[in-house]
C-alpha cells in the first residue's frame, strides 16, 4: 500500500509538458511526505508507469536537468472524475486567482482548468455551465494599468517565497536609474495591493523585514540554500501591526466627520472599521463617529470625498485638512490668474 500511495504521490506531482520534474526534486518532495527512496528507484517507478501506457508520461532527456512531463497531447488523468462543482471552482480559480500563485502552479493546474471547461460545455443550458458569465468584480475605486513584470523573475520569486530558499536580486530602488545587487535575499512573503506585488524579505544577516516591489526587479535567481526566516515572523503578524496602512504616528484617533449623504450612502451598506455612530443629521448630512487608526490610508479614503466630508475632529486632523483645503485653494487661484 505504501508503494501504491508512493507512485500516486509520484504522477501528483508531476507537471505537464513543457515543464518537467527531475528525480532530485521528487526525491525531495516524497521525502517531505514521509517516503526515504534514492533517485533510481525513482526514475525506475517512473519508466515503468511511463511503459504501461496507461500513464501518459514522457521523459525529456533534450537538456539537462533531464525531468519527467505529462504528455501534452495526453489525457488528464484524474480519479475521481472532474464533477461539474469541482469544474466551476477550477475556472473561478483561473480567473480571480491565478496572480496569486506560483507560475509552476498555475502551469500544472492549466490542464485542470482546460478539462473544467469540457465538463462544463457537456452541460451546455445548465445553471453551473452559465454561472461564470454571471458574477464579477468590479473595483469602486479608479483603476490604474498594472506595471509590467518579467515572467523569469515572477517565477524565480514565487518559487522562492513557495519553497523558502534565498535569493540574489538585481533591483532598482525609486529614483535610481540602474538596479543594485542584493546577492542575498531571504523571501517572507507576498503581499497584492491592487496591480502591485510587494515581496516582504530581509536581505543578508538583518532581521528588518522591507519591502520590495517586484515590477522593479531586474533580475533574480533561486539560490540552492535555505532562507533565513526570523523567529516568530509570520506575514499575518507583520500585516497587523499596521505595514501597508502606512500610519501617520498618531496611532489610534476617534474619527468625527460630517459627509454629504449622498457621498456617503454606501456607507450604511459595509460597515467602516471601528464604527461607534453613522446617523443622518437633521441638515441631511450624515455623522460618523469610529475608533480608527490614523494612516495615510484613511486620509486619502477622507480627500476622495472632496468638499463632500468636513473633518470635526481629532483637533489635530482637522487643522492638517483645513491647511489643505488653503493649499487647493492658493493653487487654484494662482493658475487662474495666471
Amino acid at each position: 500500500m505504501d508503494k501504491l500511495h508512493r507512485q500516486w504521490l509520484m504522477l501528483t506531482q508531476i507537471p505537464a509538458a513543457p515543464r518537467k520534474i527531475d528525480c532530485a526534486t521528487m526525491e525531495e518532495i516524497l521525502r517531505e511526505a514521509g517516503y526515504t527512496v534514492s533517485r533510481r528507484t525513482i526514475q525506475r517507478d517512473l519508466m515503468k508507469l511511463a511503459e504501461s501506457k496507461v500513464f501518459p508520461l514522457v521523459y525529456d532527456d533534450s537538456s539537462t536537468p533531464y525531468g519527467w512531463s505529462w504528455a501534452r497531447e495526453g489525457a488528464l488523468f484524474n480519479i475521481p472524475s472532474m464533477g461539474p462543482h469541482t469544474a466551476l471552482t477550477f475556472l473561478l480559480v483561473d480567473r480571480y486567482l491565478a496572480g496569486m500563485l506560483p507560475p509552476s502552479t498555475r502551469a500544472s493546474l492549466q490542464p485542470y482548468v482546460a478539462n473544467a471547461d469540457r465538463v462544463l460545455d457537456r452541460l451546455s443550458g445548465t445553471d453551473l455551465r452559465t454561472w461564470p458569465e454571471k458574477v464579477r468584480v468590479a473595483p469602486r475605486n479608479f483603476q490604474l494599468q498594472p506595471p509590467e513584470f518579467r515572467e523569469d523573475v515572477l517565477e524565480a520569486v514565487f518559487e522562492a517565497v513557495l519553497r523558502e530558499r534565498k535569493l540574489a536580486l538585481r533591483y532598482r530602488r525609486r529614483g535610481d536609474n540602474t538596479g543594485r545587487e542584493y546577492p542575498e535575499v531571504n523571501p517572507l512573503g507576498l503581499v497584492f495591493v491592487d496591480n502591485l506585488i510587494y515581496l516582504v524579505c530581509t536581505v543578508g544577516s538583518h532581521d528588518t523585514p522591507l519591502q520590495f516591489l517586484l515590477h522593479r526587479m531586474e533580475s533574480a535567481t533561486m539560490l540552492p540554500i535555505g532562507a533565513t526566516i526570523p523567529a516568530g515572523f509570520t506575514l499575518k503578524g507583520y500585516l497587523d501591526k499596521g505595514e501597508f496602512r502606512y500610519p501617520t504616528g498618531e496611532g489610534t484617533i476617534r474619527l468625527k466627520a460630517r459627509f454629504d449623504r449622498e457621498e456617503a450612502v454606501y456607507l450604511f451598506e459595509t460597515r467602516f472599521p471601528g464604527e461607534l455612530k453613522l446617523e443622518e443629521t437633521e441638515d441631511g448630512m450624515v455623522l460618523l463617529e469610529a475608533e480608527v487608526a490614523d494612516s495615510r490610508q484613511l486620509r486619502r479614503w477622507l480627500m476622495g470625498f472632496g468638499d463632500g466630508v468636513e473633518v470635526l475632529e481629532p483637533e489635530t486632523l482637522r487643522d492638517d485638512f483645513m491647511e489643505m483645503a488653503k493649499n487647493l485653494r492658493r493653487m487654484y487661484s494662482s493658475r487662474r490668474q495666471q
